[in-house]
């Protein structure tokens, strides 16, 4: 994902009941072209709209787009219990481990994520940028096409190896088409011609978010 360098306001939240369950939206004013309503989480909305709103309007618009938000929060997605850790898309029991040893696979899984990186970038001789980890709960990456810095969220430790791959080349490509056109995904198509799968399959992780 490219990050918009328009500045993001974040107004106000609020709780609404869809299919008799509490969901949390959060809603943020952004210069952009279009209204966007992301899943973000189990049950929690992110509402970007167009121009500065009050809360009556906001819960307005989430009524307006009830049946779509419905079909988005009825999508299949990975359920974990707190017994249960996940790393790489494997399920393990914390029972079986200690915190300790639980704490030190979670680096090792950032370890293999980095080597992945740079492994990725020699394979396809992509530009020098700096790499950083940071905790994204809205998305799995971002790209500062101009500073040549790329930032990964430290939740992809939970997501498959080839899902992790497709983020870091999405990535990748963001330094030579900053936004989502249709040079940067034929540059895409050039190093993952499976995106779309992939793009998709990832939505199954991001209740972990």
């Amino acid at each position: 994902m490219y990050l918009n360098p328009n500045k993001v306001i974040e107004m106000f939240s609020f709780d609404t009941i869809i299919n008799n369950e509490v969901v949390h939206v959060t809603c943020q004013y952004k210069r952009t072209r279009y209204l966007k309503i992301k899943l973000i989480g189990a049950k929690n909305l992110l509402l970007i709209v167009t121009k500065k709103t009050d809360l009556k309007e906001a819960q307005s618009i989430i009524d307006k787009y009830r049946d779509t938000i419905v079909k988005m929060l009825s999508k299949p997605k990975i359920e974990l219990s707190n017994d249960d850790f996940i790393i790489f898309g494997k399920t393990y029991h914390k029972a079986d481990y200690s915190k300790k040893e639980i704490d030190s696979m979670y680096k090792d899984a950032i370890l293999s994520i980095e080597k992945m990186f740079y492994d990725i970038k020699e394979k396809y001789v992509f530009p020098n940028v700096e790499l950083y980890f940071r905790k994204m709960h809205s998305r799995w990456g971002v790209c500062y096409s101009k500073e040549k810095r790329i930032g990964l969220s430290s939740y992809l430790v939970f997501v498959p190896c080839e899902l992790i791959e497709y983020v870091i080349l999405h990535e990748f490509c963001h330094l030579k088409h900053a936004d989502h056109s249709k040079l940067f995904y034929a540059e895409l198509d050039k190093y993952c011609p499976k995106h779309r799968q992939f793009k998709k399959d990832l939505k199954y992780y991001s209740s972990l978010l």
